[in-house]
């Protein structure tokens, strides 16, 4: 709650004048029924008739007390509005940031599918709290207050009503409240499980129909959303029984008032007025403990989503980057008995690694499926932390170097093609306003992409739709080089980035690579020797570990697995 009242807090104007208003239509609900009983007891029946004149003023006086309340209620309920929006905006803008600084094992701890949910359905609910916060919550105590003592002050002898209805609500709510609580926490559980089917599932379509598993996946589906479904229905049930329970029991009471009133009639007309003033507070009194109980059981929900909002923006990123530092590397690259294991694996996936790249070199990196090779590039770009050891560019540690030069400086291609929903030209330009148009095209022209995007009706204007779908593999693998071409980075990684090209479209953007962008040092990741066969130094990793770093023809002379990569794709002929 304090992070809320913090969001509330930008809006204080518009909050403390949301509270006024709320106020006013609570006062004037309570005012009306003390007029009421004046009608009937001076006016109506007054000792020498019904005095006309005074239920007239009396009738004003309600409806000019009426519109104020109605116009307080109104423009509260903008009011209100605008705040749950700019809050629910704000909570939405502040989780994105964040979850935009977490490292991989950080965004893998929460998963995908629940962090969606967090920032949407979630803060929904939070919405929905501070909507109820300042429209009935605020006013349910003011009703509840205030009918309270007018009604013992209208009626002092059936206090006793009152103390009843207080004792039998607050059961029910208690009764209520132990039993939804845990199902909302549960619900919200169940919802991120059915989100991350639904995402596994669109993702994965070609798949699922690819192996005819169609009713597998739907019958998993199905388990998961009659989960949510009895969870729902659970809260459903007792939310749907417990007003109608609140109303059977006012109206008894409001019953039992009428009877003791009747019988007071024939000696205190009187009485009469005071019935319906006090009938009126009952049921103020009742719509308040209403409210009470809505409102609370709402507010559980909303703890809940609050509580897994307050997850993400608590949760400090694993890796902190320096504020200040180097503006600008070179491309020296520097490894020293580097050993890595990631978060959830008892094994290292780099085991002791050590070597040296000077700028302008390009490396090639080849080695067994498993061998480690993404890993090690995504070391240098500092995606995760290292275990032991120390990496050096230019020979500073990379933990001294800002996340703003290492992400500029740094271009990796990974081996799955990423594309943004929007245009050609955004996704190469990726939100760098210092790029030039001509830069653009050039970087295009030497990852070979020009030639199917000059071809398309709009050009680099045209449309590309969500993860790239309306281009074909070689097509965003080739957009994705561009990309990282854009800038000129003094480190360039190429993570089997061309396993979708054809030979000759492989040939002409290596031959770009090694004309165009001679000064910066390469790293290229590759399944095919060829693909590598005329890097300066090659490095072979077997298990994690550095087992060979040579030419192609040392390592073809010297290092036997190397040679046994050889053999397997060249053929001992």
């Amino acid at each position: 709650m304090k992070q809320l009242f913090n969001y509330l807090m930008k809006y204080k104007i518009r909050m403390f004048t949301s509270i006024i208003l709320v106020s006013i239509t609570a006062i004037t609900a309570l005012i009306i029924p003390k007029i009421t009983q004046k009608v009937i007891n001076d006016g109506i029946g007054a000792a020498n008739g019904p005095d006309v004149a005074l239920m007239h003023q009396l009738g004003i006086l309600m409806i000019v007390i009426a519109l104020i309340g109605l116009i307080a209620g109104v423009v509260n309920s903008f009011y209100t509005a605008y705040l749950s929006q700019n809050v629910g905006a704000d909570m939405r803008n502040d989780g994105f940031k964040k979850i935009m600084t977490f490292a991989y094992q950080d965004i893998e701890k929460f998963k995908t599918s629940n962090l969606i949910v967090r920032l949407t359905n979630d803060i929904n609910q939070i919405q929905t709290m501070i909507s109820m916060m300042f429209s009935v919550l605020l006013r349910a105590p003011i009703l509840f207050v205030g009918s309270f003592i007018l009604a013992m002050v209208t009626i002092p002898k059936l206090w006793w009503v009152i103390v009843i209805l207080f004792v039998v609500v607050a059961i029910l709510l208690a009764f209520a409240m132990k039993t939804i609580i845990p199902n909302f926490g549960k619900y919200q559980v169940q919802l991120d499980r059915i989100n991350n089917s639904i995402k596994e599932n669109f993702e994965g379509a070609r798949v699922v129909k690819s192996f005819v598993a169609e009713d597998f996946e739907t019958n998993k589906f199905n388990h998961e959303n009659n989960l949510l479904k009895v969870f729902n229905l659970k809260i459903g049930r007792t939310m749907a029984t417990i007003l109608p329970c609140f109303m059977l029991f006012v109206n008894v009471m409001i019953t039992i008032v009428i009877y003791i009133a009747c019988n007071e009639a024939t000696t205190n007309l009187q009485i009469v007025g005071e019935m319906v003033s006090y009938i009126n507070y009952l049921g103020q009194l009742m719509m308040a403990l209403v409210i009470l109980a809505m409102v609370t059981m709402q507010f559980s929900r909303a703890f809940v989503s609050l509580k897994r909002y307050n997850e993400i923006i608590s949760t400090n990123p694993t890796i902190i980057y320096p504020e200040k530092g180097v503006e600008r590397i070179n491309g020296n690259i520097e490894f020293k008995n580097v050993t890595f294991t990631y978060p959830d694996q008892s094994m290292p996936s780099i085991k002791n690694v050590s070597f040296k790249v000077n700028q302008g070199e390009t490396i090639g990196i080849i080695g067994a499926t498993g061998a480690g090779k993404s890993t090690l590039v995504h070391l240098m770009l500092r995606l995760f932390d290292i275990s032991n050891g120390e990496i050096l560019l230019d020979g500073i540690n990379i933990k001294k170097i800002p996340k703003e030069t290492l992400r500029d400086d740094i271009s990796i291609v990974l081996q799955s093609a990423v594309l943004f929903s929007g245009t050609v030209q955004e996704n190469l330009i990726n939100g760098r306003n210092d790029i030039d148009y001509n830069e653009m095209i050039k970087a295009a022209s030497d990852a070979q992409a020009s030639e199917f995007i000059e071809k398309m009706t709009n050009s680099y204007n045209s449309n590309v739709q969500q993860r790239g779908s309306n281009f074909s593999g070689g097509q965003k693998q080739r957009l994705s080089i561009a990309r990282a071409f854009i800038g000129d980075p003094p480190i360039l990684i190429l993570d089997d980035s061309t396993s979708a090209l054809d030979a000759r479209s492989e040939r002409l953007v290596k031959d770009a690579l090694y004309e165009e962008h001679d000064d910066q040092t390469v790293i290229i990741i590759a399944q095919k020797i060829a693909s590598i066969v005329e890097a300066d130094k090659i490095m072979v990793l077997n298990d994690g570990e550095l087992v060979g770093f040579d030419t192609h023809q040392n390592l073809l002379n010297s290092n036997k697995t190397y040679q046994e990569i050889f053999n397997s794709q060249k053929g001992r002929e």
